[in-house]
């Protein structure tokens, strides 16, 4: 009978120490899951040019969270947006920013100029200047909320100027540029921009 008990003592730091680690493994998860932070690494990963992979890791984290019901705010949605807008193929950058750009309202978050801007930025790398100039125009409008959006369009930023600039200038069309950067002074922009 004392080995039995000696083998059962000599259990117990372990049994003890598989305790502990398990309370601090389950004290950290909540430590994780509370922090304002988690789950927010996708985003990050796919903004730092993780490439496409990252890019869906975070779209499906999104997805997750939505069909969870946990919060999705525009900021998440706007680096997944940013980070397809340019790690896609081209066109399907376009494709793939608009399709986003259109959930917006469904997941509870409003467009801001942010948002205008990632899928602008997916426009200009595709040389799609009359699109760029669509979607400033928008913002230039303003006005109520489309169906299923939260807030009407942001006005244009010193961002959005210049993506419709590059835009001009990348189609060749100086009158263009004249006329974005005539607009962009109007709205308040106060750059100064070099010809090259």
């Amino acid at each position: 009978m004392p080995a039995a008990s000696a083998v059962a003592d000599g259990d117990k730091p372990d049994a003890a120490n598989a305790d502990a680690t398990a309370a601090a493994r389950r004290a950290s998860d909540v430590r994780r899951l509370l922090s304002p932070f988690h789950g927010l690494r996708p985003f990050s990963d796919a903004l730092a040019g993780g490439g496409e992979a990252a890019v869906a890791a975070a779209y499906d984290e999104l997805a997750r969270r939505h069909v969870a019901g946990e919060r999705v705010t525009t900021p998440m949605l706007n680096a997944v947006l940013r980070a397809l807008s340019g790690a896609a193929a081209v066109d399907a950058a376009v494709e793939a920013a608009g399709r986003l750009f259109e959930e917006y309202g469904r997941a509870g978050a409003a467009h801001d100029a942010d948002a205008y801007n990632a899928v602008i930025a997916a426009c200009v790398r595709a040389g799609k200047a009359a699109a760029v100039e669509g979607l400033v125009a928008v913002m230039e409008a303003g006005g109520p909320p489309a169906d299923g959006q939260l807030a009407g369009p942001p006005p244009p930023n010193e961002d959005s100027w210049d993506a419709l600039m590059r835009a001009h200038a990348a189609a060749k069309d100086a009158d263009g540029v004249l006329l974005a950067l005539r607009r962009a002074t109007a709205a308040g922009v106060s750059r100064t921009y070099a010809l090259t």
